[in-house]
C-alpha cells in the first residue's frame, strides 16, 4: 500500500475546457498555533524558520509561557510517542478556532486519526487539544497572529507569484473537485513541508508548505516566471501525488509484472535504494506522479511548449530541466510515457479523466518492460551529442567559422567554451565568451556557429578548445554527458 502522508524537503492552463482558477498558499492560524507550540517545546524541525524577525517575535512574545502545561506535554509526547514532524499538522487539520477558543471539528474522525497515525491516541489527542485551547486563550494568541498579519500577507503575495496553483486543472484532469484542498503557508516550518491526503480523518487534502525565504528581502515585483519555474514544480508535484495515490492503488495489479522488471534493472534498483524506495509499486506511483506533473505544465504551456502548439517561452527551460532531472533519477521511460499521453488528449470523450486512461498506460508499461533496450535507446537519444564539427576558413578575409551540429534541438539561452584540456602542443583559443553575439544557433537549434578572428591564428598551428557540458543542454533539458574537445589546424 502506498503511504498517504508524504514528507518532503525543499532544497521544487485549464484542461479540457475548464477555466483556470488560480490560487496559492495562505497562512492558517491553526497551523501557526500548533507549529509555534512545537517550536517552544524544542522540536528541531519547527525551529528552522526562515524569517529571523518572526522567530525572535515568537521567542519574545511567548517567553513567559514556556512552562505552560502544553509545552511540557509536548515534550513528554516527543519522548514517549515520538510525536513530531507531520503528526503536528495531522492533528491541526482536525481543529477549529472560533469565538476565541480551540476545539475539535465536528467533521473530524479522531478514531481514524489514531488509526492512520498511531503516534496519536484518543487520550493524548484530547489532552493535547484541551491544553492547546488553554494556551491559546491565556497567551492571547490571536493578538499575536493579527500583529503579524502584514508578514503573512506579504508571504502569501510572493507565493502567489512563485507558486500559483490552478485548481480547475486538477478537476478537469483527475475528475476530482479540488475545492476542499487547503494550501497552507507555514512560517515556522523552514524547509519542512507536509502533505495530508484525504484518509477519512477529515474531508479534503492539506498541503502545508514551509516558507523557505524571508519576505522582508523579496520584492514581489521582481519575481519572474523563471523563479516560478524553480519553486512551482515541488508544490504541483505534491498535489498530483495526492490525486495519483488512489488511482495507482486501484490499478496496482495491472502494473505489477512490468514494475518488477523495471525495478530489478541494476541501475534502477540502485537508484531506488538510494531514494529509499523499497517496493516496485512505489516506483510506479513516483512515475505516475511525475507524469501528471509534466502534464500540468504541458497544459499551462510551460513544458516543451513548441511541441504542443504553444509559442516559444524562455521560462519553459526551467520546467523542462526539472522533468529531465527527475527522469535521470530512476525513470528513464518518462519521455516515452509523455508521448503516450498524446492519446489521452486526442480522445477526451473516451477518457474523461486520468483514471480512465490507466488501462492504456498499463499496456504501454508492459510493452516497455518487454522492450527495455528500445526504451534505453530512446532515453539515450535525449542526451545531446556533437555529430559534426566543421571549420569554414573562407568565410571572410578576417574571420573563420566553426560550426557544430547537434543530435537534438538545443537550449539556446546559454553557450560558451572552455580550456583545451591536454598538454600536447595544441594552442588554446577562445572563439567567444558566453552570450557573445558572435555565437548563434540555427533556427532549428541544431547547429551552433562560432566566429574566430584570423588575426589571432598562425599558419600551420593547431588550436583547440572545449564545449563544457554544463553549457550545453537539449531543448528538453538533458545535458551533454561530457565536455566535447575540438581541435583544428589553421
Amino acid at each position: 500500500m502506498l503511504k498517504r502522508t508524504i514528507i518532503f524537503l525543499l532544497g521544487i492552463l485549464a484542461s479540457s475546457g475548464c477555466f483556470a482558477q488560480i490560487t496559492s498558499f495562505k497562512a492558517d492560524e491553526r497551523f501557526e498555533l500548533t507549529s509555534i507550540a512545537a517550536r517552544l517545546a524544542g522540536y528541531q524541525e519547527y525551529m528552522q524558520g526562515s524569517v529571523q524577525s518572526y522567530n525572535a517575535a515568537i521567542d519574545s512574545y511567548f517567553a513567559r509561557y514556556k512552562e505552560h502545561g502544553l509545552i511540557g506535554f509536548l515534550k513528554q509526547m516527543r519522548q514517549e510517542n515520538h510525536i513530531g514532524y507531520d503528526a503536528i499538522p495531522q492533528a491541526a487539520q482536525t481543529l477549529v478556532i472560533k469565538d476565541g477558543t480551540v476545539s475539535v471539528s465536528e467533521d473530524a474522525d479522531i478514531a481514524k486519526l489514531c488509526e492512520t497515525d498511531p503516534r496519536w491516541t484518543e487520550d493524548n489527542y484530547r489532552r493535547f487539544v484541551w491544553l492547546l485551547d488553554e494556551f491559546y486563550r491565556q497567551t492571547d494568541f490571536h493578538s499575536f497572529f493579527e500583529d503579524n498579519a502584514s508578514l503573512y500577507a506579504k508571504g502569501e503575495e510572493i507565493m502567489l507569484k512563485m507558486c500559483p496553483v490552478d485548481t480547475a486543472w486538477f478537476g478537469g484532469f483527475f475528475g476530482r473537485d479540488m475545492s476542499e484542498t487547503g494550501l497552507c503557508l507555514a512560517f515556522v516550518n523552514g524547509p519542512n513541508s507536509y502533505l495530508m491526503s484525504d484518509t477519512g480523518v477529515i474531508d479534503g487534502t492539506v498541503l502545508v508548505y514551509g516558507l523557505f525565504f524571508d519576505p522582508s528581502f523579496v520584492d514581489p515585483g521582481q519575481i519572474g516566471s523563471q523563479t516560478a519555474g524553480i519553486y512551482g514544480p515541488g508544490a504541483i508535484s505534491s498535489l498530483c501525488g495526492v490525486m495519483v495515490a488512489p488511482i495507482a492503488e486501484r490499478y496496482e495489479d495491472d502494473f505489477k509484472e512490468a514494475a518488477d522488471i523495471f525495478f530489478n534493472q541494476y541501475d534502477i534498483n540502485n537508484l531506488m535504494r538510494y531514494k529509499g524506495v523499497k517496493e516496485p509499486d512505489r516506483m510506479v506511483y513516483d512515475w505516475l506522479q511525475l507524469l501528471c506533473t509534466a502534464m500540468y505544465f504541458k497544459d499551462k504551456g510551460l513544458y516543451c511548449p513548441e511541441d504542443y502548439g504553444f509559442g516559444k517561452r524562455d521560462e519553459s527551460f526551467e520546467y523542462n530541466s526539472t522533468i529531465a532531472s527527475s527522469a535521470r533519477n530512476g525513470c528513464f521511460w518518462l519521455d516515452s510515457s509523455i508521448e503516450k499521453m498524446r492519446e489521452f488528449y486526442l480522445d477526451r470523450e473516451r477518457y474523461r479523466d486520468f483514471g480512465d486512461f490507466m488501462p492504456e498506460l498499463a499496456e504501454y508499461f508492459s510493452d516497455a518492460a518487454k522492450n527495455i533496450r528500445r526504451e534505453r535507446k530512446h532515453y539515450a537519444s535525449l542526451y545531446p551529442n556533437v555529430v559534426s564539427a566543421k571549420v569554414k576558413k573562407n568565410y571572410s578575409p578576417d574571420t573563420l567559422l566553426v560550426e557544430f551540429g547537434f543530435s537534438v534541438p538545443m537550449h539556446t539561452g546559454v553557450n560558451g567554451t572552455g580550456n583545451y584540456p591536454y598538454d600536447d602542443g595544441t594552442l588554446m583559443i577562445e572563439p567567444s565568451k558566453p552570450y557573445d553575439k558572435t555565437v548563434y544557433y540555427s533556427d532549428d537549434a541544431r547547429k551552433l556557429t562560432m566566429k574566430i578572428e584570423k588575426s589571432s591564428l598562425e599558419k600551420g598551428r593547431s588550436y583547440g578548445f572545449a564545449l563544457p557540458w554544463r553549457y550545453y543542454r537539449s531543448y528538453k533539458g538533458y545535458p551533454m554527458k561530457g565536455d566535447y574537445v575540438f581541435v583544428f589546424k589553421y
